[in-house]
């Protein structure tokens, strides 16, 4: 990057997203099956007005601008930011 700070993409929804996950494995820990997760987090993701559904299909693309979140509700909650980029879509 040449010494120039990039600005992260999404930045406000992924602290979103980032502040309902430690607030779902606060409360619940680790150890429960991912349905119990995924339905805790709808709940959470609707009090920080964060507009999902679950279980939705979705179409992936080659190298498309896409910013995922992968959550682990391990002994230790971890949460690994990716993001892909394509110049070519508009």
């Amino acid at each position: 990057m040449n010494g120039l700070k990039k600005e992260i993409l999404e930045k406000e929804l992924t602290n979103k997203i980032i502040k309902s996950f430690y607030e779902v494995y606060n409360k619940l820990g680790y150890g429960f099956l991912e349905k119990v997760y995924e339905r805790s987090l709808i709940i959470e993701f609707t009090k920080q007005e964060i507009d999902c559904e679950n279980q939705k299909p979705i179409s992936v693309f080659y190298n498309d601008i896409r910013v995922g979140l992968l959550l682990n509700f391990g002994k230790e909650p971890k949460f690994k930011r990716m993001i892909f980029e394509n110049k070519y879509k508009k």
